[in-house]
């Protein structure tokens, strides 16, 4: 399974974006909240392991959503992945 998070979508984009590449209008890059299963899927470590790397500083901190939720940012968790392909 493929997952793409490109930031770009398709179809027109909403009136005000700053304009891009050809004179057509850009898409503000998102930083989006990514939860539990997302973020299993993206980097394959199990809850209890992002935990613990998150007590040593080795993972990005959760964002509190509302009392009951929380995520991850998807910037956060993506330059976690392309850090350790550079390490590897």
């Amino acid at each position: 399974m493929s997952l793409d998070y490109s930031p770009a979508r398709a179809g027109d984009p909403p009136a005000g974006c700053p304009k891009g590449e050809g004179g057509k209008q850009a898409l503000p890059e998102v930083d989006r909240i990514v939860g539990e299963s997302e973020c299993f899927q993206i980097t394959n470590l199990s809850r209890t392991t992002r935990w613990r790397l998150m007590k040593q500083g080795l993972f990005p901190a959760k964002v509190a959503l509302s009392p009951n939720r929380c995520g991850w940012r998807l910037s956060g968790v993506l330059q976690w992945v392309q850090d350790r392909e550079s390490a590897a």
